[in-house]
């Protein structure tokens, strides 16, 4: 069961990694069921009115980019501030920790 698990969760990344729209001009199904429910999710249970949105009902192909959007933008800004906060622990020297804090706080505004 845990390797079944495993293998439909790899298998799902493998596809949030494909492009969003194929060279036979098809969209990535994932990304699409990711803009669709998160659509869903906004309009139905959060209340959100589609103007103040993350997500749209408009076309699949922009909902694909939305679950794009979704995906990437916070698993980029991990992976940014991930290596602030090792250099941050690994040098923890007077000399730079405030300087360096600094940079490390300006990123997660980012």
């Amino acid at each position: 069961m845990f390797l079944s698990l495993l293998s439909n969760m790899l298998r799902t990344l493998q596809e949030i990694f494909e492009p969003q729209v194929s060279a036979s001009n098809t969209l990535n199904p994932t990304l699409l069921s990711i803009g669709q429910r998160g659509y869903e999710i906004q309009s139905k249970y959060l209340m959100i009115s589609d103007q103040y949105g993350l997500f749209t009902s408009g076309p699949p192909r922009l909902q694909v980019y939305q679950g794009f959007v979704f995906f990437f933008l916070p698993c980029m800004l991990v992976a940014s501030f991930i290596p602030l906060v090792f250099m941050g622990v690994v040098m923890p020297g007077e000399t730079c920790s405030g300087k360096f804090w600094v940079l490390v706080l300006v990123q997660a505004l980012l």
